[in-house]
């Protein structure tokens, strides 16, 4: 029907061409073709601007709208909107139940086609392209859908590109979903766009998910609930921290700033902290920079730093507080002091029996001397009844066995290197030799990434987690048993010392490093910390006679295993609670 030309015929001319004909009945014009050949086939529609000003030609004098039909279906209705806009909505269906519309209070609203498409109430300037049974809600002003099946958008200044069973809820403004499937955008999730894929779930403002999604069997959508946070694609990703990023498989990037990309191993790998970069890869990690090289904690990596000694963990460089940060009132010496240390390499396990043999006896055999043999339970076991001096020479046994530089020598000279006797060594730390730790260098590496807390893995101590002598009693920390650790067998075996790496491994995958044997540290016992400078400090001057003791061991309460506790002994004094552990420069 074209309701709107009634009245206004002595102001429109029809004309026809040939083979066309223009049939008036009341208030409906059919247009028709005659068949037969010739051109000027076709129709025109005219009117006098000067009597029919192009407001009135759509009925605003009458309320009416324009529809044009063809064979029988409609092809186009233009109808008033609100505010003097004009609606649009093309194409239809012969069902009148599948008619798409757009709510009289809609202004400039335009769907181009498909089937029962709505627009609703309020939604002015929104439009929809086609497909079928999509939806622009009450209040959506300015949204778009350009097609597919079922997808709804209930926020202004949105838009959803296509697929189907899409949604983008009340007060998602600005957000937009290209296509893809069930995939869903939060209430008030301002500035969010999910790219695609299936079952995918944005409430984080300005969230991003490129796509992926769902399997189809065993794992739900990415989620990125966190402000700003991104999801390329991948599996059942969640990013969940503000300014987070996760990709893969399963990858939880759950603190602000966090970094995590997963493998497809099947399980979830998440991050443990803030402003972290996590990768899980069982295919190894490859890094090609074309000789520009890698930086790790401001430290440049070459290709052969990138190779970390075997049984040695690299420990980063940083600062941290050293001491007794948390305030145990019985640790009266340490402190706390923020200092610096250059990233250096740490032997993962305490020095096995085993491995204190293969070198003791290739040192004899080279001109070296020892005040004891040392002992051990069994070749997997801590080497202990070791001195200070031993173990030092032994370090440079060690370096020299395996073709690297000594770290001591007789005199700053450095010509002879320190092989024999108990006078006190030069050390130069920057030769690429084994060497004991400084007592900064030991703690940093104790602590295992982790800061403000008693042990390596956090404020509390079971026999289960390392190898001491339990007091539950005066020491509320300890959670015990009470007495000597089963797993030392003590005093069936003398000393009750146990495997090493036996117990789980800190932060930095290091063992031991609560319990079992004391450790020797270069330093000699003083305070304050922080000598001669905070930066790579290497302890107090020689006053004290003694040299640092770190870790506890068998034999000790849980007060000396704590990550602050210290103890010092006469380093001429071999004890079979006493072993060690080596470091390197990086």
């Amino acid at each position: 029907m074209v309701k709107s030309l009634n009245g206004l015929a002595d102001a429109v001319t029809l004309s026809a061409g040939a083979n066309v004909t223009i049939t008036p009945s009341g208030n409906t014009l059919t247009v028709a073709s005659t068949g037969g050949g010739g051109g000027g086939s076709g129709w025109s529609l005219t009117g006098n601007s000067g009597t029919i000003p192009g407001t009135d030609f759509l009925g605003t004098s009458d309320n009416e709208s324009l529809e044009l039909w063809v064979n029988n279906t409609r092809a186009l209705l233009l109808q008033p909107g609100s505010g003097g806009y004009p609606d649009l909505i093309g194409g239809g269906a012969t069902n009148s139940l599948n008619y798409s519309t757009i709510d009289p209070s809609v202004g400039g609203g335009t769907i181009a086609g498909g089937v029962a498409n709505v627009i609703k109430a309020n939604a002015s300037q929104s439009t929809i392209g086609g497909g079928a049974f999509n939806q622009i809600r009450i209040g959506a002003g300015d949204a778009a859908i350009a097609g597919g099946y079922g997808n709804t958008t209930e926020a202004g200044n949105s838009m959803i590109g296509g697929g189907s069973q899409n949604y983008i809820q009340t007060n998602a403004i600005d957000a937009a979903i290209a296509g893809g499937q069930g995939n869903n955008i939060a209430p008030n999730s301002k500035y969010t766009f999910i790219g695609g894929g299936i079952n995918n779930h944005a409430s984080g403002i300005g969230a991003v998910i490129g796509g992926g999604g769902y399997d189809g069997v065993t794992y739900s959508g990415n989620n990125a609930s966190g402000a700003a946070a991104t999801i390329p694609g991948g599996l059942a990703n969640s990013a969940a921290g503000n300014y987070s990023f996760a990709a893969g498989n399963q990858a939880q990037a759950m603190h602000t700033g966090a970094f995590v990309w997963a493998d497809t191993e099947g399980t979830t790998f998440a991050s443990t902290s803030n402003n972290q970069f996590s990768v899980r890869a069982d295919g190894g990690v490859r890094f090609v920079t074309g000789g520009a090289g890698v930086t790790v904690d401001g430290v440049a990596l070459g290709t052969a730093a990138l190779a970390i000694p075997p049984g040695m963990a690299l420990i980063p460089a940083g600062s941290f507080t050293m001491g007794n940060s948390i305030g145990d009132g019985d640790i009266t010496d340490a402190n706390p002091t923020n200092v610096t240390v250059s990233a250096f390499y740490m032997d993962v396990n305490l020095v096995s029996y085993a491995q204190w043999q293969s070198v003791y006896f290739w040192a004899t055999n080279h001109g070296y001397s020892f005040d004891f043999a040392g002992s051990g339970n069994a070749p997997n076991q801590p080497v202990n009844l070791v001195n200070w001096y031993d173990v030092v020479k032994w370090s440079n046994a060690r370096s020299q066995q395996a073709g690297l530089t000594p770290v001591y020598y007789n005199s700053v000279s450095e010509l002879t290197v320190y092989e024999g006797g108990d006078g006190v060594p030069f050390m130069d730390p920057t030769q690429n030799g084994y060497r004991l730790p400084t007592e900064a260098e030991w703690e940093k590496a104790a602590r295992g990434g982790l800061s403000g807390q008693r042990f390596p893995w956090g404020n509390l101590i079971t026999e289960n987690l390392a190898n001491y002598y339990g007091d539950t009693i005066d020491y509320s920390y300890d959670l015990g048993p009470n007495g000597y650790n089963p797993i030392g067998n003590y005093p069936t075996t003398a000393p009750g010392t146990s495997p090493v790496g036996y117990f789980a491994a800190n932060g930095y995958g290091l063992y031991d490093m609560a319990g079992n044997v004391e450790e020797w540290c270069w330093d000699w016992y003083g305070t304050p910390y922080g000598q001669p400078t905070t930066t790579n400090p290497t302890g107090a001057g020689p006053g004290s006679g003694y040299r640092v003791l770190r870790g506890g061991g068998w034999d000790g309460n849980a007060y000396l295993a704590r990550c602050a506790g210290r103890n010092d002994s006469d380093p001429r004094v071999a004890d079979d609670a006493f072993g060690f552990r080596c470091v390197r420069g990086h």
